[in-house]
């Protein structure tokens, strides 16, 4: 289970991520039900649950890259 928060990879079963601590589990949108980070579904609703999905970090051009230097 890779963490949402620091991308470290954790062991199957575990609810909290042992590199940064971040809760591992999902709240479910619908019913706000604590669920374990394995489930695809509320144990309480039903409902699908969104997991964050990893985020591709923006690629900078070296212009970009150069102005956040200078500032």
């Amino acid at each position: 289970m890779k963490c949402p928060e620091c991308q470290f990879e954790n062991r199957e079963g575990v609810n909290f991520c042992i590199e940064c601590g971040n809760s591992l589990e999902t709240h479910c949108s619908n019913c706000n039900h604590l669920n374990p980070p394995e489930s695809k579904f509320c144990e309480e609703c039903g409902s699908t649950l969104s997991h964050t999905s990893e985020k591709a970090p923006k690629a900078f051009s070296f212009d970009e890259k150069l102005e956040k230097i200078q500032k």
